[in-house]
């Protein structure tokens, strides 16, 4: 049996291709939320750039973000699209004298120096809960709401996990393969409970909203990246169900703060900052005005996994069957699918056939 921890899009797309090229196979995922995506996967922008990251592990999975859409009916069950990407300049409105003649953003009030920086042929965008949650029904796998605990282990084999359900009674998961995906979480998990040096994996925190534009003034498949004072704006990614999603105001957890104390025990235990989050609907109000935004439906934070060295994908030293994937940072949505059939490869044949994983170790070199 196959146990992947974490029900985020690296274990969902490591579940999904398992089951592709292994179709017998039978496969068990355990989050502690007890749903799929319930971290940063489903609160996600699913924001796609084939050449931006400049890797291939990203333009593979690109292509599999295309090839996924096409077989699956990813335009319709996660909102997949190609998009024209824009970045801009933001000021208010007694400043943008010039924004009256800007036809490319006019759904945007307050933008001025429109650039096209990517189109339909290396830009796309997903709902990143929808893909989840389509790929994990595809894939048969079971779901168990449990937290992590200790990893069973002898002679280098990893036989399984314990585990505390939502009951709260212990138990023991017996596995032929153990999948580590559980996001920032897995530098508590690998390197801190379990004891073994895989490179350090911080968190990054990031807010975001969704509200809903105005159906009269439909909004064309653009996503927008903006410049606001000579710093960083917003994103803005409308979506093809009438939706947008704006983020902004995240921070890295910096060196004099550990982990663990920034860093909740639980996702769930994650809330978003007041001060970011009326930032955000302030942005909102300035960007689009009161015409164009019915009503914010959601109020988010997340930690993104980052590691200074890139993601970890690969086999962990010292067993020959415990895997892990994480650390893609702000292109986890981007890298999963390829991230997932890499990981599948690696466990059925002993390589990753789709993309090198040299760089990606997660040792500690």
């Amino acid at each position: 049996m196959y146990l992947i921890l974490g029900a985020g899009i690296s274990g969902v797309c490591t579940a999904f291709y398992l089951s592709q090229l292994d179709p017998e196979s039978e496969i068990v995922v355990v989050d502690s939320e007890g749903c799929v995506a319930g971290c940063a996967s489903g609160k996600a922008g699913g924001f796609l750039a084939r050449d931006w990251p400049r890797s291939q592990l990203s333009r593979k999975s690109f292509d599999l973000h295309a090839e996924l859409a096409s077989t699956l009916e990813g335009p319709t069950k996660w909102l997949y699209r190609r998009v024209d990407t824009y970045s801009a300049n933001l000021v208010d409105d007694t400043q943008a004298d010039d924004k009256s003649s800007n036809s490319t953003l006019d759904w945007i009030h307050a933008a001025t120096k429109p650039s096209k920086i990517g189109s339909t042929t290396n830009t796309a965008q997903v709902h990143p809960r929808l893909f989840c949650e389509a790929l994990f029904a595809r894939s048969k796998a079971s779901l168990l709401h449990a937290s992590v605990c200790d990893l069973v282990a002898s002679d280098g084999v990893a036989t399984g996990v314990t585990v505390r359900d939502n009951d709260g009674q212990m138990r023991t998961i017996n596995a032929s393969h153990v999948v580590v995906a559980l996001g920032p979480w897995c530098d508590y998990l690998v390197r801190e409970k379990w004891g073994i040096p895989i490179r350090e994996v911080g968190g990054q925190i990031g807010h975001s909203i969704v509200f809903q534009s105005d159906s009269q003034h439909p909004i064309p498949a653009h996503c927008l990246f903006t410049e606001m004072n000579k710093m960083e704006g917003p994103e803005v990614y409308p979506r093809s169900d009438g939706s947008i999603y704006m983020c902004g105001g995240g921070s890295s957890l910096g060196d004099e703060s550990s982990i663990d104390d920034l860093l909740p025990a639980s996702p769930a235990l994650v809330k978003p900052s007041e001060r970011a989050i009326s930032k955000l609907m302030q942005l909102s109000d300035s960007l689009f005005g009161s015409n164009r935004m019915k009503d914010t439906v959601v109020k988010q934070a997340c930690f993104l996994p980052v590691s200074e060295k890139g993601a970890l994908i690969g086999r962990i030293a010292g067993f020959s069957n415990l895997y892990i994937g994480t650390g893609n940072a702000v292109w986890g949505i981007l890298n999963g699918p390829a991230t997932g059939l890499a990981l599948a490869e690696l466990i059925l044949y002993g390589e990753s056939r789709c993309v090198g994983l040299s760089r990606y170790n997660p040792m500690e070199k």
